[in-house]
């Protein structure tokens, strides 16, 4: 038997334990008062001189890990004083009072910090934080080894805890799925989720799982997609990727016998590249979207699909030079950078040409109702016939091309 000749009673049992033994098997109430008598006495050490944190060695150290009087939290949402006393091997965390959820991490014991002061303390260990716990469990192998029940309320710590987190902690939770957007239990990355109040919720339904559902689709202060909105989590730009995927749609739309659903759908998406063409202030970002837009047919009128370069816009100062042989769609693109890049910003030579000859009766096809439309656009074509013979854009010869065309026709 033992007997301390010390004035540190603690420091005598630890030194004196046997190495390498298991801790003697007590029962809960056992270890409590074994952790109550440990406290006490690291207490007084700790507040007598010379109040310095290092009262014990590293042999004592290792020798108090051994002893199962430190509280260990139970996974989940932290409640009071649901502990049980055990050891605190290398490599156990200790976590402060403000940590609510507690993970379970494999082969780790997550300690009470603020059950057990005195006996912390004494380790010199670190407390760690909300935040700590939180960029901990974000890391792969702990996140997908959560157990399933602990993953929403992570999920709303997370969310809540946004505003305070570094870059890499926002990155690795950009890259949670986590966000209800299907019927069938289908979640995805907040990054590739679209905000619903933004302008692009309109060129997706439902079905295409890619809009918040369930708590995610309810908005207002202080909801799950507020927060997540306001920490720019959420898609609100249009990419190249999305423009692709969305003519697809469309084509697809019109295929299945949709086609004014997916003509609502490409106009509203040329409306946005109009709106969004500031955000691509160089050219080098345009050649790759342009390609998208002009490599296949995917605008939907009638029963058939038509490419960029068979219509046209109805802006006011065009419509008198193309709209008898291009189709005009109902919108108006304003940006000059997105007219330049999808042929748009000056009626061609060939446009006028056919314009000249459908309303001049030329063609076989031209239908002329009223002398005044006549007189409108042969006067809107002419003009700028001759502006484009001035700078270059067309010759002499194309002109007198042109007029053999024409023949004999009263115009």
């Amino acid at each position: 038997m033992l007997v301390s000749t010390s004035a540190s009673d603690v420091k005598f049992i630890l030194q004196n334990l046997p190495k390498r033994k298991a801790p003697p098997d007590l029962d809960q109430a056992a270890r409590a008062a074994l952790k109550n008598l440990l406290a006490g006495h690291l207490s007084y050490l700790l507040l007598s001189p010379p109040y310095t944190s290092s009262i014990l060695d590293a042999p004592s150290r290792a020798a108090l890990r051994s002893l199962p009087v430190f509280p260990i939290l139970r996974p989940g949402r932290r409640n009071g004083q649901d502990v049980v006393l055990d050891t605190a091997p290398e490599g156990s965390l200790f976590l402060a009072s403000s940590v609510p959820v507690v993970p379970n991490i494999r082969r780790t014991q997550l300690i009470d910090y603020d059950q057990a002061v005195p006996l912390c303390r004494a380790l010199e260990v670190e407390v760690l934080d909300e935040i700590a716990v939180l960029k901990i469990a974000l890391a792969r192998n702990v996140w997908r080894n959560l157990q399933p029940e602990l993953v929403p309320a992570l999920i709303d710590r997370l969310i809540w805890r946004l505003p305070d987190f570094d870059e890499p902690m926002r990155r690795l939770f950009s890259e949670l799925e986590f966000v209800d957007v299907g019927s069938q239990g289908t979640f995805k990355r907040p990054n590739a989720v679209i905000d619903p109040a933004s302008s692009l919720a309109g060129l997706f339904d439902p079905e295409d799982e890619v809009l918040p559902t369930g708590k995610f689709a309810i908005d207002g202060q202080g909801s799950y997609i507020q927060r997540l909105r306001n920490n720019n989590m959420l898609q609100t730009v249009l990419t190249d990727a999305m423009v692709e995927e969305r003519i697809a749609k469309i084509v697809t739309l019109s295929e299945k016998g949709e086609p004014e659903r997916g003509r609502q759908k490409a106009l509203r998406l040329l409306n946005l590249l109009d709106k969004h063409s500031k955000e691509r202030s160089s050219s080098t970002q345009w050649p790759h979207l342009i390609e998208i837009l002009h490599r296949r047919a995917w605008i939907p009128l009638g029963d058939q699909l038509y490419r960029l370069s068979d219509l046209w816009d109805s802006r006011a100062k065009d419509t008198l030079l193309c709209d008898w042989a291009l189709l005009v769609l109902p919108i108006e693109i304003k940006s000059p950078s997105f007219r330049r890049y999808i042929g748009w910003d000056a009626v061609s030579f060939d446009v006028l040409r056919w314009q000249l000859i459908e309303v001049t009766g030329a063609c076989s096809d031209c239908q002329v109702s009223a002398t005044d439309e006549i007189s409108n656009r042969v006067q809107a074509v002419l003009r700028t016939l001759a502006s484009y013979l001035i700078d270059g854009v067309c010759t002499g010869e194309e002109l007198r091309q042109l007029g053999d065309e024409l023949g004999d026709a009263e115009w």
